[in-house]
């Protein structure tokens, strides 16, 4: 579960090979997910400091971390590969600029 900041937007949620952010008023739903590939379930996510993207971290062999612009879910997300393992845990810094993740191995 990832909150935006100071209320802005909805929380946002994993289930499966997709990444759910409700609206805070419950009038839309985004689901973000990976259109070029079998979807592989997903480990973890952040939503930005600033509001503005949504990092989610793959399961299984050689996951990716992607991140994606919020509001606009069918804008393919940007894709940052390097992990062997899955993914257990994605972070941004405070000021949105820089991204950390953790594999599980």
């Amino acid at each position: 579960l990832s909150v935006a900041p100071h209320g802005e937007g909805g929380p946002c949620v994993v289930a499966g090979g997709v990444a759910v952010q409700y609206a805070a008023d419950g009038t839309q739903t985004h689901f973000y997910r990976r259109d070029d590939a079998l979807p592989k379930p997903l480990a973890c996510l952040a939503l930005s400091p600033c509001g503005r993207y949504l990092a989610v971290g793959e399961q299984g062999k050689d996951p990716s971390v992607l991140v994606f612009e919020v509001g606009d879910p069918h804008k393919a997300p940007m894709v940052l590969e390097g992990h062997r393992h899955g993914v257990a845990c994605v972070a941004w810094s405070p000021n949105s600029k820089q991204l950390v993740s953790v594999g599980s191995r």
